[in-house]
């Protein structure tokens, strides 16, 4: 049985991976706006 930290741990990995291309447009965006 995998313990809950580890769970936690690839349930985050698994977020980021999905969640920071949907956020790259938005970074750049604001960097842009901000420089």
């Amino acid at each position: 049985m995998i313990d809950p930290f580890t769970q936690l741990a690839i349930l985050i990995l698994r977020f980021a991976t999905w969640a920071i291309p949907g956020l790259i447009p938005f970074v750049i965006q604001a960097v842009e706006t901000h420089s």
